[in-house]
């Protein structure tokens, strides 16, 4: 491990924070670990500046190269070895804004940069306890079963019903669904 610490991020990381552990590959080349874990959930240069504060701790001479060896806190988003640290960066902001449903964006289309926060704004529909449930809300919202039960007699309201699978199916023409880690899902236009 290194001994000295790398550049520290301005702002206070969280336990549940995104974090990476960044690695000289010169040291890793040679046979030894020499890396540390670092808060990612910041700007990309605070991301890189701790990538090179690294680097610059090693004990093999000309260590330039680093890798990301491990992660945390990133929940379905797989971040590779060699990603580009503005791209981690920006992923692990949105993560520590708008947690597990941007790690799901993210990781599902594959948007870099700017287009990150932007698609991911444009695409997030919500998060729903089930598909069900999400189908029962947007009834709702429209008043459909309100305007059925107005406008039908008792006798005939009885037996009319909606079919949520087919208006589910319909929907899902336009919207992706992504399971969510507590059972929900979460919606998106994609």
């Amino acid at each position: 491990m290194n001994e000295q610490q790398p550049a520290s991020p301005e702002h206070e990381s969280t336990p549940d924070s995104p974090r990476v552990w960044i690695a000289s590959l010169a040291d890793y080349n040679a046979g030894r670990l020499h890396g540390d874990w670092v808060d990612a959930a910041v700007e990309g240069e605070e991301l890189v500046a701790a990538a090179e504060a690294i680097l610059a701790t090693s004990q093999e001479p000309g260590a330039e190269e680093w890798a990301i060896f491990d992660f945390d806190n990133f929940g379905p988003y797989r971040v590779g070895e060699y990603e580009d640290l503005h791209q981690v960066a920006a992923v692990a902001r949105g993560i520590a804004e708008d947690g597990e449903a941007f790690a799901t964006y993210a990781q599902l289309s594959g948007a870099r940069g700017e287009d990150l926060e932007t698609g991911y704004v444009e695409a997030f529909v919500g998060y729903w306890h089930s598909l069900s449930a999400f189908v029962d809300d947007l009834l709702d919202d429209l008043g459909i079963r309100e305007s059925l039960a107005d406008s039908l007699p008792d006798w005939l309201a009885a037996h009319v019903s909606i079919d949520r699978d087919g208006v589910l199916r319909d929907l899902l023409v336009d919207l992706h669904y992504e399971d969510a880690s507590d059972g929900g899902v979460y919606i998106y236009r994609l």
